[in-house]
């Protein structure tokens, strides 16, 4: 995780943080995602503690090709997501 932007007032926060992750499928497949976590936060007696939790996909492509030829795998089905990445920090 990179980046965080962490935006407190009074006892409630926001946070985001952006990652990059290597990963391997089921079918042995090796992938990148990468994506935003967009995270809610909340200060209780004993400190603070998540609300809400949420990650945001920016891309999720095979390690061999790369994001720069493939942004999306297709998605069971076939359809693959499209979006540009200031359009998936605003969801």
């Amino acid at each position: 995780m990179t980046n965080p932007v962490i935006d407190v007032d009074g006892d409630t926060a926001t946070g985001q943080w952006h990652v990059l992750v290597t990963g391997t499928l089921p079918d042995r497949e090796a992938v990148w995602i990468l994506g935003v976590y967009k995270d809610e936060y909340r200060r209780t007696a004993e400190g603070w503690k998540f609300k809400t939790l949420r990650f945001v996909a920016a891309a999720n492509a095979p390690y061999g090709s790369g994001w720069g030829k493939q942004q999306f795998m297709p998605a069971p089905g076939g359809s693959s997501p499209t979006g540009r990445y200031e359009d998936i920090l605003n969801r």
